[in-house]
This record gives C-alpha cells, structure tokens and sequence, in this order.
C-alpha cells in the first residue's frame, strides 16, 4: 500500500460515517476487511480522489477502533501517509439511559434460590437427597445430520396426531406463589402475515465479529449498503448457535435503516410456508400487491424448515423469483450447506451457489466470545468475576460448543434471578451446580405407582386471569407421564421464586417412531391451539427419534420461536430430576 487517508463521509442514515481511502492493492484491502469487518461497508473504486484507487466506508466508527485501525493502516505502508492530515474522529454517541422504573417489590425473605445441582425423587422435599454418581451423557450437540425430509401436507400432517383428553386444572386451593419476579412474553405472533418482526436487541451492534463470522458479516453489510448489487442470493449456513438469526434480525434492521420501513420482509422458512397454506386466496393476492409496492429484500431464517406443499409451493417460488430480479434482494439462513438443500433449491427453481449468488458460512461462536459476553453482563451488575472462574467457565463452555450462547444465557438468569431474591450468587458456586449434573442410574428410571401417588397429594395452582396458555408434548403411550411432568414444573416454579401463571392446553402425543416432519406437525398443532409456552418431553432414548432428539429440539424450538412461543425441553429419562426443571424454567424466562 503507497498511502491512505481517512476522510469523513456523513449519510443520511449514518452521520458518523468515514471513508477510507487507498491507493493499493485489492489483496490489500481484503486484508483490512478481513480484520476489521464490523466497521467497513461495501468498497467501491468509482469517483475517487486523484491518487486513490479504493474507497472503504467505515460505518458508525469508534474513537478506539479507529485507532487500531490507523496502527494497522501504518503496518502495511512502508512509509508515513503523503497525504493531507487525517480528517478529526468523530466522537462515540452519547449512552442514552433508560428512563428508571419503580423499585421492585422487596422479594419474601424465606425465599432461596434452589440449587439446580442433584436434587432428585420428589419435588416436594426437592432438598432432601444429594446424588454423587456418574455424569449423564454429554449435552453437546452433535454435528448437524442430513436434513429430515419435508412432511405431508398440512391437512395430513394435523390428522397423523392424536388429541389426548384435556387434563383438568385442580381443584384444590391455589399454590401461594412468592411475588419476587413477573416475567413475561412477547406478543405471540401472528399468520395474517408471513413477516417477524426483528428483534432490536439483536443487531449489529450487539454482534460480536471474529474470524468464526467475519465473512459472513462483510457480505451482510454489503447487502445492507447496496441491495441486489451482488451477492444475490446470500445463502449464509452454520450449526445451530452460530449466529445466523441474530444476523438475520441485524440485517433486516440495517436496510430498514437505509431504505425507510415497510422495505425488509423477515421470515422463516416455516412461517412463510404456514402462512401460503392457511391464507384464503384472496388474502395472499391482496398481499401481493402490498408487497409489490413496498418491500425491497426478502429474508428467510432457516429455510430448511420450509414445508413445501401443493397448495404453498407456487406461490413461494413466485415470491422468491420476484427478489432475485428488479434490484431487489434474497437473503436466506440454513443449518446445513448449500449442496444439502439442492431439492428445496429445485423445487423453487433457484440457485443457492453460481452467478450471482454467494454462500458463507458462520462458524461455532468460540467459546471465548461468550466469556466476553458475560463478562460484559458481570460489569453491568458491579460483579467481579477472579480468573480461575473464568477458566471454568471457558472450560465447560468448550465441551458444548453449539449449545455455549444458551448455556450463558442460562447462567446469566440465574445470576438475576438470585439477585431479585435478595441473594448474593457467586460465579464460581453456580458453575457445578449449573453445568456438571451427577445421575445415578436410579434417576433415570420412570415414576412408579409411590412416585404418583404424590401427584394426586400435589397442591396445582389454579390459573389467574392473565394466565398463560401452556400445552405439554410427550410420547405417545406417554400419557400418565403428564400429571408427572406438571407437578415437577409447578413445583419447581414455586421453589425458584417465580410468580406467573399458567392455564392448561389439552397435551399433545406425538410419534417418536415418526421423526420426519414432525417439527412442522408441532409447529401445525400449536397454531391451532394458540399456546404461549410449550414444555417438550424428549422421546424415549431407543426410539428413533430419539437418536436425533437434539436435532428435532433445534428445529422445533426455531419453529415455535417463529411463532412467539417460548418453549422448553425435559429428557425422557430426566422427568424425576429436579434440575432439569429448573433449567426448563431459565430457558423459559425472557
């Protein structure tokens, strides 16, 4: 690189943005990119300053990252810039500080934060009895498997599962709930359009850039500057965890930035399909046209979870088709690559590889970058975090790397949650009890007829007025396992401190020896049913579903999540351990 200069380059939309400016090598400029990802846009070598040949906008630069970024510039110029002096940085934007709610209520003293280590037998002395027996299998998932075939039709799919008689709410007096902590749940959303709405806490911001997703990133960004350019369409594919919705959310955020509302449609491949199949003709026609009008870019979360039919698949061809053409933009999100979806590809006549169109893979977030994150969330809470928990943490992180963001998030709620109960968690005691849980062989047996006969001695706590709607799937042949089930959720719910109400949905049997599909048949069941919470109890571990019970966990929790439904997962052979529960519990709080 001859030389280079910084320049500012204010928008509309971006009044702090700058322009780097070059005089060098193309290889060069990737090296930039390829470091500094988060900050640049799409580069161009049109209208520039005489004795430049590339420009590079810098998008919402820091004072801090500039600086790095000159320190590297200099690195790769054998001598000093010759150019006119470096315009001034513009400082960081000012914190804006959420206005301050009231005081929250004083949480009830005898209140404790339960230990989530190997509480076992019953729930109602959850206390009583400590296990110190081998560790269960791994939770880490495994390496995605080939994608699971796309059901029947929507129509076949509903009468391939049984409806189980409702259970009754008890009679008995309601369970006395302490009102330390009012969680709740985002609107449940809706099949009159195929759209999501983005999650704002998910943007670009909030993405933390390293080399698992730095690629990704760039060719986000450049969408996001220059819609339909290239990169058309961007097919962006990883494991679970990796990263792919909340760029998915992020990008969607950023061209509703540059190109006004109403020009991003955000979906995922089951609610887009949902959608073409319960819309009455006239519905979608009517939506086409407003789509016509309006929307610039079309991006589609997990298109592997797209059920194509008779009735939807026309019309979802159509659709995505019309972006590829006009200037207008398809971004779609995948587990798997592009070579596994070449039949979906077909069907909608499409390629996700070749001319235009650009693949990038996100890779596992290491589990370094989660540590970051929650030291982030430690300093928020004045918490002081000492090295050796730290390496714990990073230590256990490690052995399940497509599961580390969830795991963090879990820890990060139990260390809220201890503190609204008046407690002092400390890190360090948290990791065992969080992470490394002990089941004795005896922990994995089903409930026996002493074991049930706690159920009918269980206090239910009768639902409230603003109780949430909450269905339970279970294994068909399942059935007594259900009240089972209920008592250990409620009563873990009460020992944590948590105060929301629930009203039950009929549950809901389904097939483990029928694995194909049977997200989307969940996904069916439960917008008819309309619940807010969903309780999932694995399948038996013989079964065929049960050999790919984390895969179906990832695509039906993306499903429901699609739909606004929180949900959480219990393992067959966990029903009598009280810390699965608990976790249940974390997964559900928002």
């Amino acid at each position: 690189m001859k030389q280079w200069k910084i320049k500012e380059d204010p928008h509309s939309t971006d009044p702090q943005r700058q322009c780097l400016l070059i005089e060098g090598e193309k290889s060069e400029l990737q090296k930039i990119i390829k470091k500094f990802g988060k900050l640049c846009g799409r580069p161009t070598s049109v209208s520039l300053p005489e004795g430049y040949n590339l420009c590079l906008p810098l998008h919402r630069p820091r004072a801090q990252i500039l600086e790095e970024l000159r320190a590297f510039l200099d690195s790769m110029t054998p001598q000093k810039p010759v150019s006119a002096p470096i315009d001034p940085v513009v400082p960081p934007e000012p914190e804006i500080s959420a206005p301050e709610s009231a005081a929250p209520q004083e949480p009830p003293k005898e209140a404790v934060m339960p230990s989530l280590g190997t509480e076992l037998e019953s729930p109602l002395s959850p206390q009583s009895e400590k296990s110190q027996e081998e560790a269960p299998p791994a939770e880490s998932s495994p390496s995605p498997l080939p994608p699971m075939e796309l059901p029947q039709p929507a129509a076949q799919a509903q009468a391939s599962v049984e409806e189980a008689p409702k259970v009754e709410e008890s009679a008995n007096a309601a369970v006395e709930q302490p009102p330390s902590i009012v969680v709740g749940l985002p609107p449940l959303e809706s099949l009159a359009t195929p759209a999501i709405n983005p999650d704002p806490t998910k943007n670009l911001e909030s993405l933390t850039i390293g080399s698992h997703n730095r690629f990704a990133h760039a060719a986000a960004i450049s969408v996001a500057d220059s819609p339909g350019a290239m990169y058309n369409p961007l097919f962006i594919h990883g494991p679970p965890g990796s990263g792919k919705t909340h760029l998915s959310h992020a990008l969607a955020q950023e061209i509703s930035k540059n190109l006004g509302e109403k020009t991003v449609l955000l979906t995922s491949g089951w609610k887009l399909a949902a959608w073409a199949v319960s819309s009455s003709s006239k519905v979608l026609s009517l939506w086409w046209d407003e789509m016509s009008v309006h929307f610039k870019v079309l991006i589609i979360d997990d298109i592997h979870l797209m059920a194509l039919t008779e009735k939807n698949q026309a019309l979802i061809e159509k659709m995505v088709s019309w972006f590829l053409t006009g200037g207008r933009q398809l971004v779609v999100t995948a587990v798997y690559p592009p070579k596994a979806l070449e039949s979906l590809a077909q069907r909608l006549k499409i390629s996700f590889v070749g001319a235009q169109a650009s693949a990038v893979e996100m890779k596992p977030t290491p589990p370094s970058v989660h540590i970051e994150i929650f030291g982030d969330f430690l300093r928020g809470k004045d918490f002081n975090v000492q090295s050796e928990e730290s390496k714990a943490l990073l230590e256990r992180l490690s052995a399940v790397p497509l599961e580390a963001h969830l795991w963090v998030q879990r820890l990060i709620r139990l260390l809220d949650l201890g503190i609204s109960l008046g407690q002092n968690p400390q890190v360090g005691a948290l990791l065992p009890a969080l992470f490394d849980l002990q089941l004795p062989e005896q922990a994995k047996a089903l409930p026996d007829s002493a074991d049930m006969a706690k159920v009918n001695q269980f206090l239910f706590p009768k639902a409230k007025a603003d109780a949430l709607p909450i269905t339970w799937f279970f294994p068909r042949g399942s059935d007594s396992l259900v009240a089972w089930t209920q008592m250990m959720f409620f009563q873990s719910m009460s020992d944590m401190g948590i105060s929301r109400s629930y009203r039950n949905l009929p549950p809901q049997p389904y097939d483990p020896t029928q694995p194909l599909g049977l997200p989307f048949k969940i996904g069916e069941i439960c917008r008819r049913l309309s619940p807010r919470v969903v309780v999932l109890l694995g399948p038996p571990p013989q079964s065929p579903l049960g050999e790919r019970e984390t895969e179906w966990i990832h695509a039906t929790r993306h499903v429901l999540g699609s739909m606004g439904i929180a949900s959480a997962h219990i393992p067959f052979q966990g029903i009598k351990v009280y810390a699965y529960f608990l976790r249940a519990h974390l997964d559900l709080m928002p």
